[in-house]
């Protein structure tokens, strides 16, 4: 099985479409959906448990550490599958993507596959100038400092093994308190 968390602040207006994509693109493949709000200021907590009850493939969780990465470490905690997928709500992320991750995780017997916007061949579609221009500065400037070729590092679009992922929890940082 592979647990999908998605992280939500203010989606309302992208729970009905979640669910219709997750319900007919995943239909062949066991899944869970964990749906994360964190926070928001809208119905979506509302709307996520909503999408929950009619659907045994969707779990709703509210989470109690404001930000990111308190929405993604609850999702990790409570995900039950044999690998763990991060995609976002707003569709920046391809269901098909998705999909093929998670065959070469399998096919390949890896500990995670990491996606990148920036290889040859992908499509970056009404991500804004500014942010693309500084993305790409960072992630060379990083890829400089550590001598790696990875050319993404702010994609949160992965998939992992889930015994793997679970082995670094808790993500926290006593010295400086900091949550990722």
């Amino acid at each position: 099985m592979i647990s999908i968390i998605i992280p939500l602040r203010n989606e309302y207006e992208n729970l009905d479409e979640i669910e219709r994509q997750f319900s007919n693109h995943l239909s062949n493949i066991n899944h869970e959906v964990l749906l994360v709000n964190d926070y928001s200021t809208d119905n979506t907590l509302l709307k996520a448990e909503q999408v929950s009850k009619k659907n045994n493939n969707f779990i709703s969780l509210d989470n109690k550490k404001k930000g990111l990465g308190g929405a993604l470490n609850l999702g990790i905690e409570k995900s039950r599958g044999e690998y763990i997928c991060i995609m976002m709500a707003d569709f920046s992320d391809d269901i098909n993507d998705l999909k093929k991750y998670y065959e070469l995780i399998k096919l390949k017997k890896k500990d995670a596959i990491f996606g990148s916007r920036f290889i040859k061949g992908s499509k970056v579609i009404n991500y804004p100038k500014q942010k693309y221009v500084l993305n790409r500065i960072f992630n060379f400037i990083v890829s400089l400092i550590f001598f790696n070729r990875f050319n993404d590092f702010t994609n949160a679009f992965k998939i992992y093994k889930s015994n793997v992922l679970k082995s670094f929890l808790p993500l926290v940082s006593e010295r400086f308190n900091i949550f990722l």
